[in-house]
């Protein structure tokens, strides 16, 4: 609708309708509208990612994972300070919480490993045996960096039990692995360093060959590959 001409003093309205070049605009706009919103999909290959960023690709079957970007300005580009305090909870067979001097909580992500979930073989287990080595204990957290759910993912240190005495000298995320409670986790091996990326493979071999613990079952199941049940 637009203004045509004065009749009277009476301002008059002309209904019109919009020309070829304004609706091949419009439906050009609709169009790159529909198409940015479907690049993802048209890009991506068939099968949703679970929590850990992996997914079985329905076209092959092949299972793998994706990384995430970090977000600039995020926790994970913080520097993070080690930390020392006492283990006040462990949570499962790679994570626990340590208070710090301040009285302040953090949960720690053991760096390198994966353990198995709570609800699958194993997974009760590898939380108590995590907790014999370090609960109500003091322990120094090298950290590393913050994960996507905002843990500090670090290497964790504490006294072996049978010498309180002698200092923080037993590495806990390599012991889990060489007790066959936990997997090395090769998918986050860059956030490793190359000295601990090949004690942490070797550990894993060690502990298979003999059968250390969860190496006892025939057909032990990933926990990454279970969390996608």
């Amino acid at each position: 609708m637009v203004f045509s001409h004065w009749s009277e003093g009476v301002p008059v309205l002309k209904i019109t309708r919009p020309g070829f070049r304004s609706r091949f605009r419009n439906t050009r706009l609709v169009l790159a509208i529909v198409l940015v919103s479907l690049a993802p999909w048209l890009s991506a290959h068939p099968g949703a990612l679970n929590t850990s960023d992996c997914h079985n690709n329905r076209s092959n079957g092949d299972y793998h994972c994706h990384r995430q970007k970090q977000a600039v300005g995020s926790k994970k580009d913080v520097f993070i300070p080690d930390i020392q305090g006492r283990v006040i909870s462990v949570i499962d067979g790679d994570t626990i919480k340590v208070l710090d001097g301040q009285k302040i909580a953090h949960k720690i992500r053991l760096n390198g490993i994966d353990a198995p979930e709570r609800d699958q073989p194993w997974g009760i287990r590898s939380q108590k045996y995590l907790a014999s080595m370090v609960a109500g204990k003091q322990v120094l957290v090298r950290s590393v960096k913050f994960d996507k759910y905002e843990r500090i993912l670090g290497n964790v240190w504490a006294a072996p039990g049978d010498c309180l005495n002698c200092g923080k000298t037993l590495y806990i995320n390599h012991a889990q692995v060489l007790a066959g409670m936990a997997w090395w986790y090769r998918y986050y091996a860059q956030d490793q360093s190359v000295e601990d990326r090949s004690l942490f493979e070797a550990a894993e071999v060690k502990a298979r060959v003999e059968k250390q613990g969860l190496w006892g079952d025939p057909k032990p199941v990933p926990p990454w590959a279970w969390r996608w049940r």
